[in-house]
Formats: C-alpha cells, structure tokens, sequence
C-alpha cells in the first residue's frame, strides 16, 4: 500500500469539539486555536481547512515509520506573508519528536528547508508563495536528505536536492533517524502571526505498485452514505423518535435543566386511576446521590410533595414515590425496580395505577409484579416537573439530562394493565380519535414548539437550556452517521444480546416442588428441587418467605456460597443461565453465551406459587451480517480517484468483546476488507484506505466509487 493517510478535515465538524475529535485518530497534538475552519479567500473551494495554532505545532503520527521517501501533498495558503522566518509549513520528526527537516514560509513568500538545527539546506531562488491564494503543494522526503518540492504540479527553482544534512546535532554527531511523525502550520516562537491553512492532505510512501511517486493537484472529497442496500439487523438509533421534534433537557453544570407546568387541580392523581408515560432517551445516567426526575409534583423545600417517577442514580431503580400529606414522614416509595438503560437510545416507559395497583412498564414490558397502592395521593401546590425536580425552583442534581418525546399525563384512567406494544406513532390528540381524551391532562409532542397539546393547553416553561429541538437526522435513520460535527448520541448499532426470561413467586414453595432451567453440564437438563431439608445435588432449601427461597435458588443455579447450606452438596454451576435477583420475590436468568442460540433454553416449574414469564429463555439476538452503503455523487468533473479512504467512528457499550471489521463493496459484490478493530468504549476515529476496485485489482475510478458501496461488518 502506498497510501498512508488521507484528510480532508470535512468530517471533524467546527467548533471546540473538533479538536478533540481530531485526536482520537492520528493527530497526536493540536493547537488550542486549531479548529476546522473556511478562509475568506478560499470559500469557493468545499470543505474546511486546518488552520496555524500559534505556537504549537499540529503533529501527525504517521501509520508506518520509516526511511522513505514519504510524499505528502497537501491544499496550501496564508492570508497574510510572515514578517520572521519562524513560519513552519510542514517539519519531518522521528519518533522521539525530534525534528529532522522543516519547511519554512518566508516573509518574502520564499520557501527554503532548514534542517533540526535551524540550518538552511535548500531554498526556493525568489518569491513562490503569495498571501491570500491557494496553492497545492506537493513534497518527497527520505531520512537520507532527498527532498523535492513542487507547488502547483511545477518544481520552482533550487527546491530539490540530494544528501542533505538533516537532522539534529546530538553531542556533536549529526543524526537522522526513521521519518515518524509530521508537524504542521506553526510558529516557532513569538511575535508574528501568520494565518496558515491546510486542506486536503494526503500522506504516501514509495511502496506498492499505485500512488507511489507524484500525483499532481488531488482533492480529498468528503461523501457520505446516501442509501442502504441491506440493513440485516443493524438498528439505527436516531435523535428523532416520533414526528420531527422533541424536548431537549441538556445536562448542565449543575444537572437541572427541564420543563414545569403551573399547579391545576386535573394533574392531581388522588386515590384514582392514573397513566403517566413518555419516551425518554437518556444521554447520561445519573450519579450516585442524583437522580433523574422524570415527571413528578414533588417540592420538598415546601412540604408539597405529591408524586414523583424518577431513575434513582445511587439505587439504580426506577422508582416512584408519593406522599398523603406533602410531609416527609409519610413519604412511601412503592415501586423501585433495577433498571440500566442503554444511553442514546429510546425508550417508552410508563407507571399505571389500575384499580388499587401499581404496573410498571417499559417499553410494554411489565417490570415486577402489581403492587398494592391504596392511598390517596397528597393534593399539592407544587408545579409539575418534566425533566427535574422543582420546589420554588429547580433542585440541582435532580435533571434528567435527556430527550422527551410524546409526554403524555391520563388521569382518572388506567391504560395499560397487561404487558402492550410500545406505540410507534403520535398518541391521538381530540376526542375523535381518543376515548379517553377528555382523561388526558397533559400532552407534549414538542415538534414544533413547547406546548401543551391536551384540551387544557398549558404554559410549558423551560429551565436552564431545555428547549425544543427540531431532528436532523437526515431523510434515512440511518443517516444519523452523516454529521459532519460528530455526535456519538446518534449511531449504528449491532447488537449482541443474551436470552432472558423472569422466575415469578407469587406464594413460597412447597416440598418437592422443581424448577427446570438450562442444563447441567449441556445436555443433561437440570432439574433443582425444593426442600425443607437438604438431601441431595441440585436441592434448593426453602426459606421462610418466597423472597429467601428465590435467593437459595439463585445461589445453586450460580454456584455461589451457601453450598451445603442453601443449596445441596454437589451442586453445579448452570451450564446454560446465570440468575440475578430482582424485587418482589422475582429472579433472571440470562443464557451465558449471548445470541439465539439461547431462546431454546427451556424453564419450566411444578410450583403453583412460582411462573416463567416464557417457556424458553427470550430474546437473545446474535451479530448482525454485514451492511451495506452506497455513496453520495462525487464532486462534479471528478475524472479520476486514487484512494477511498473509510471513516468510521466507532465504540462499544461495554467492556465485552466486539470488533468491527469495515469493506469496500465492488458493483459485482466482491468485498474488499480492512482491518480487524477491538473497539473501544469511548468513541474513536478509525480508517482504513483502499486503492484498487475490488472487482477488477485495478486502479479505482470515478465508476467505482459510483457503483460501490461501503461496508459495516461487526465481527465479534
């Protein structure tokens, strides 16, 4: 391969971010000051440009080292000629940083190569270089000091030469080690500023049977995918969820930004029904000691506390608490179960109280069992809160630090009593189209704006940045990898997911009662019988309630202590499941090995207290195939290509295996890989670069960048 490293600074976006951004991939270092940008005598060409950083140098770490020649060829211009010779265009360094050569811009508009110790070795004979134009430059560099210049395609006068003494003095020996790094656009010192811009860059070596020698004026076009040929279980995860808007409720310093409607009499929930839901999309969970206030009339400050759903950041539960006299003594938290959201992605949660009961739902699963919930609610002054908790004003630490979508309050009627179907749609708005429309106390869409589109139409008002937003998410979902400022809430998403199912005990468990789950040793399926006195493997003791004997359970089915004790001697680990505890007397188990291999691992129970949710675990999902991408249109007059460069930013959600594996797609199918990637839990840049068609070994050209597609390919 010849091509090194191709940059075209498009896809980095502009602002502060960009910088960090950029170091995720091969920039080692940026100027505080460097940011993509578009010069004002260069806005007819597209994209952005990097630009000079004062005195810190822009350095690239080069993906091979070596002795060369490297060629590097590069969009080139200054607003302004320097009035020092401290103006670096481009340095060449070793690994150790040291700099070997260095091109320098001079106030004259010449150009000369100075060696580490500042010596001159080659200069430009008269002016080259003209403030406010752009320029291509185009250079070859060897560690044994051959280096040739040419800008605009044209070798200007005394700019090449051979045996050069470059590199720097180390105790009096003149030293020059493997070419490792490029420094870019900088000034050595003080007391000049010259606006130095970049576009453009490819980096080369003298390998390889194409790109190896001199180009020519080459641009690096940033395209982006514009439609999808198989999607085969890659599931996008967009900003936009139902309609064009939602409520943006961002995380701030203090954590407190949200919406609060002002007190009126139909937001009260007594003793009554009740259906409070929304779709939420965390961007961050909270902290330990914080929480996630997601809809609640609960001000403390004033003992008007009421009610309040909200993610318990030190628990981890999903919780819902009331109050009967707005005091803090007859505060009762009747539901709390274990719940980790996945950040940046959608989820519609619900709490229900049907006839004297307590359901909690996400995403239509119901979460634990009904719980009793008799009591009357305290009729408070407090303001409703979407988003954070409110008392005259906002709590800090309290924000949910998210996205809402389709908020919706029913009070005096239960709509989900039984595990549903998580809608996909606007709920209904008037009573044409909603039965229970004249229930509806509340209601925002927030597509257009911050309004309450129940019958009630009530004031919405916004703390602390919390704001309606309009998606941009593009016309496909996919699209949500086409920003060209990165923004990692939105992706692509292969998923790996393990079986599941829930072991519900409504009564304790009497003697001989079995339980059947996974196997014993992968064929032989384990049976666990409960008993009043261990006698046996695979017996499981019964404890006073139904609570202690799931937790018994739990400890065979692990393996975990308690061998002899709670559980029979003897006993096994599961080879197919392990079992965590839940509330209310529930247990899951998961398949060990995640994918669908595990939706046929059987449960079943002769206990009459004690139910599978399902007969066999459910809803294990392997990796998904590949899936393909074709490209936007090249720039128009595109006559050749020399490289495809495929950027990807990629990361995974925990500490698992899963590497990505990314291909060029030729028009006949024939799949040109990249390399193996171990991704990594924070978001990272990574490229691979292709020059030949896959379909042919030759040359690329415009019509295989036309009839070829990208490829994503999660391989573990």
């Amino acid at each position: 391969m010849a091509t090194l490293l191709v940059d075209g600074f498009s896809h980095y976006g502009t602002g502060t971010a960009a910088n960090a951004t950029m170091l995720e991939g091969a920039w080692a270092a940026l100027g505080a000051l460097t940011k993509p940008a578009i010069p004002t005598w260069a806005v007819q060409d597209e994209g952005y440009w990097l630009s000079e950083s004062g005195g810190v140098v822009n350095r690239l770490v080069l993906p091979a080292s070596g002795v060369g020649p490297f060629y590097v060829a590069m969009s080139f211009g200054a607003t302004s000629l320097p009035s020092t010779s401290n103006v670096r265009v481009i340095d060449f360094r070793d690994s150790s940083n040291r700099i070997m050569a260095a091109l320098v811009l001079l106030s004259t508009g010449s150009l000369e190569l100075i060696n580490g110790d500042g010596t001159v070795l080659v200069s430009t004979s008269g002016p080259v270089v003209v403030a406010s134009t752009r320029y291509h430059l185009e250079m070859s560099y060897t560690k044994a000091g051959a280096f040739e210049l040419r800008v605009n395609a044209v070798s200007p006068s005394a700019i090449s030469a051979t045996g050069l003494a470059v590199g720097q003095t180390i105790v009096g020996v003149l030293t020059s080690n493997d070419i490792a790094q490029l420094g870019f656009l900088y000034v050595v010192g003080s007391g000049d500023t010259a606006p130095l811009y970049m576009k453009d860059l490819v980096v080369r070596d003298g390998t390889g049977t194409l790109n190896n020698g001199f180009e020519g004026d080459l641009k690096v076009a940033t395209l982006f995918p514009a439609a999808d040929t198989s999607t085969a279980g890659w599931t996008p995860e967009p900003r936009k969820k139902i309609g064009n808007g939602y409520l943006t409720i961002p995380t701030t310093a203090s954590n407190n930004a949200g919406v609060t409607a002002v007190n009126a009499a139909a937001l009260q929930l007594g003793a009554g029904d009740f259906t409070l839901e929304s779709f939420v999309r965390f961007a961050a969970l909270p902290a330990s000691g914080h929480k996630a206030a997601i809809l609640g009339m609960w001000n403390e400050g004033g003992n008007e506390r009421s009610y309040q759903f909200y993610l318990d950041g030190t628990t981890g539960d999903l919780s819902f608490r009331i109050s009967t006299d707005g005091l803090a003594g007859t505060v009762n938290t009747i539901v709390a179960y274990p719940w980790v959201p996945d950040t940046d992605t959608w989820y519609h949660v619900a709490i229900v109280r049907a006839s004297a009961e307590l359901l909690l739902f996400v995403n239509g699963i119901q979460l634990g069992l009904p719980i009793a919930d008799t009591n009357t609610y305290f009729a408070s002054t407090a303001r409703l809160a979407l988003g954070l908790q409110f008392d005259t004003s906002y709590v800090n630490n309290t924000s949910v630090g998210a996205w809402y979508d389709e908020t919706r309050m029913t009070v005096g009627y239960a709509r989900y009593t039984a595990p549903f179907t998580a809608p996909t749609a606007a709920f209904p708005r008037g009573s044409g189209s909603d039965a229970q429309w004249s229930y509806v106390a509340l209601l925002a869409g927030y597509d257009s704006s911050l309004v309450d589109e129940s019958s009630y139409a009530r004031a919405l008002t916004a703390y602390n940045s919390a704001v309606q937003t309009t998606a941009d998410d593009g016309t496909y979902s996919y699209q949500t990898i086409n920003q060209a400022t990165p923004r990692d809430d939105t992706m692509m998403e292969a998923a790996l997911i393990p079986a599941t199912d829930i072991l519900t005990t409504t009564a304790n468990f009497s003697a001989s009662d079995t339980v059947t789950v996974g196997t014993k040793d992968g064929s032989t399926a384990a049976v666990y019988t409960f008993k009043t006195a261990l006698a046996a493997a695979f017996d499981v003791l019964i404890g006073a309630t139904a609570q202690a004997s799931v937790n018994n359970f739990i400890a065979a089915i692990n393996a975990a202590a308690g061998s002899g004790t709670t559980y029979g001697t003897g006993t096994t680990a599961n080879y197919d499941v392990n079992a965590t505890q839940l509330p209310s007397a529930e247990m899951l188990v998961s398949a060990n090995t995640a994918g669908t291999a595990g939706n046929s691992i059987a449960a079943t129970s002769t206990a009459t207290g004690a139910t599978w949710a399902a007969a066999t675990l459910l809803g294990g999902v392997n990796i998904p195939g590949p899936s393909n991408f074709t490209l936007q249109r090249l720039p128009i007059g595109t006559t050749v290509v020399k490289s495809l460069t495929l950027v990807t930013r990629n990361y995974k959600t925990d500490a698992g295996t899963c590497t990505d594996t990314h291909g060029f797609v030729g028009s006949l199918g024939t799949v040109s890989s990249g390399a193996a990637v171990p991704l990594p839990t924070s978001p990272a840049y990574h490229a691979d670069t292709f020059e030949t068609d896959p379909e042919t070994s030759g040359a690329l050209s415009p019509v295989s960048i036309i009839s070829g597609k990208v490829q994503l390919n999660r391989t573990a």
